[in-house]
């Protein structure tokens, strides 16, 4: 019997093209904030570079992150190492640290509200949400983050290896003589919690396309388990395979079937790793392009 012929019992179609297109307009839209974070995140350590530099940077570590098995770590170095030819000195690392930090919290504050929904027996999408962006919040009121993250920048600074090659593009190994103040970093955690929040909506954009009934309970579940597979320092191109066993598990046990969580997973990994690596590689050429034309330019200064 088809199922579509019972009254009131219809069959997802699956991910449209419409579904799409939202889906990876509202995943964009959450990378272009994340360009806007990291900009005023340098600032406020006093690296003063223009937003088409850092956005690029961050685009291009992008290719990095998705193609590459350095994975997030290859991705963070790759973007550091950028700005840090054109403004080398203390802050940058500090910067991305910072970064983590906040994405951390919002990791801790989403799982501890899924947790706490779930013992209080409400609803969990509220007490989730709810964490996610006051944890952030209230520990960025205060300025132990960014001293924290200084003194990440110091411990790296110090490793044998890796600080020697720090301090090739630094110029020195002390730490930044600015602090981030308060208003940049409230700043950073309100970017953060919009940039989380808009990643919430683009899973539950397709989720609902895939019939999934309750959307807004099941994307933070699924946002979770997605950034906890993405973060994850393992030697593998954009997490591929943690990511999307994680993800999967997590959509059998809502009950989707077997056919519609292979279509979440390829659509997804379309969305937040083929489109952005390849945007990356773009970056990473145009960068290489201009990095070419100034020592051409300053060989033939050089030259007079």
């Amino acid at each position: 019997m088809n199922i579509t012929e019972i009254p009131h019992v219809t069959k997802p179609a699956g991910v449209s093209w419409e579904s799409f297109i939202i889906a990876l307009t509202l995943y964009l839209t959450g990378l272009l904030l994340s360009f806007a974070r990291w900009y005023v995140l340098l600032r406020s350590y006093g690296v003063r570079e223009s937003f088409q530099r850092v956005s690029l940077a961050y685009l291009s570590s992008y290719a990095v992150f998705s193609f590459t098995p350095l994975g997030r770590l290859g991705s963070e170095g790759y973007r550091v190492t950028i700005i840090l030819r054109d403004k080398p000195g203390p802050g940058v690392i500090a910067s991305v640290a910072f970064e983590r930090i906040l994405d951390g919290l919002a990791i801790l504050g989403l799982f501890l509200g899924w947790v706490t929904g779930v013992i209080l027996g409400v609803d969990p999408l509220y007490t989730s949400v709810g964490f996610m962006v006051a944890v952030p919040f209230l520990l960025s009121l205060q300025g132990g983050l960014s001293r924290y993250s200084i003194r990440i920048e110091g411990w790296l600074n110090r490793l044998p290896r890796v600080g020697k090659y720090l301090s090739k593009f630094m110029g020195s190994d002390s730490p930044p003589s600015k602090e981030p103040e308060r208003a940049p970093r409230l700043v950073s955690a309100f970017i953060t919690v919009s940039m989380w929040l808009i990643n919430m909506l683009h899973i539950a954009v397709l989720l609902k396309a895939l019939g999934v009934r309750n959307v807004l309970l099941g994307a933070p579940a699924v946002l979770l388990v997605e950034m906890l597979g993405l973060g994850l320092p393992v030697p593998i191109p954009a997490g591929l395979g943690v990511m999307d066993f994680l993800t999967a598990i997590t959509l059998k046990a809502a009950g989707l079937g077997t056919g519609f969580v292979g279509q979440y997973l390829l659509v997804e990994r379309v969305i937040i790793t083929v489109i952005p690596g390849i945007l990356g590689l773009l970056a990473m050429v145009h960068l290489g392009v201009k990095l070419i034309w100034r020592r051409r330019g300053n060989g033939y200064i050089d030259n007079l």
